[in-house]
């Protein structure tokens, strides 16, 4: 009965660990869309550039959601201060996205052609690097668990030492 709740305990870490890492890894591809317009090539060579910004815009977006979950599940783990300081971060970058997106996608229209173009402007790029730092701050913060702690210090060929847990 103890052995099965400590299995439990430990399945439970696991999978909280699990879902941190994936969020992590979704801001990054949310990062590369937003910086490049896809993650890969193949992406970009499929997207339209006329629609190119809006995808931009939308994924912004989502990383604010995705931050804001993130930060919500690593609560316990991370420093207090840090955690509000990126909160409010949110809260603002997330109040420019829904009341004044005017401010992050500048839009012109070609009356001839009755045809829109979207371009980024400078302010999405300063909410996208702010971005950034919180969720490299997250990492930080976690990194005793993402990256686990060694024992010791390693030299450069006990790259296969193993790390403890906490």
């Amino acid at each position: 009965m103890e052995e099965d709740k400590k299995f439990q305990e430990v399945n439970i870490i696991g999978l909280w660990n699990q879902n941190i890492y994936d969020s992590i890894q979704k801001l990054q591809d949310f990062e590369r869309i937003c910086r490049d317009g896809a993650v890969s090539i193949m992406e970009y060579l499929n997207i339209a550039p006329q629609r190119k910004a809006e995808i931009q815009y939308q994924y912004l977006r989502m990383i604010v959601s995705e931050t804001g979950i993130l930060l919500g599940n690593a609560r316990a783990r991370i420093d207090k201060t840090f955690f509000l300081k990126s909160k409010i971060q949110l809260r603002k970058i997330k109040n420019v996205i829904d009341l004044e997106p005017e401010k992050l996608v500048h839009s012109t229209h070609n009356q001839q052609s009755h045809s829109s173009e979207h371009y980024l402007t400078e302010d999405f790029y300063s909410y996208l690097y702010n971005l950034t730092l919180i969720r490299e701050g997250i990492i930080n913060e976690l990194q005793d668990i993402l990256f686990g702690v060694k024992e010791g210090k390693m030299t450069g060929m006990e790259k296969t030492q193993e790390v403890l847990r906490p």
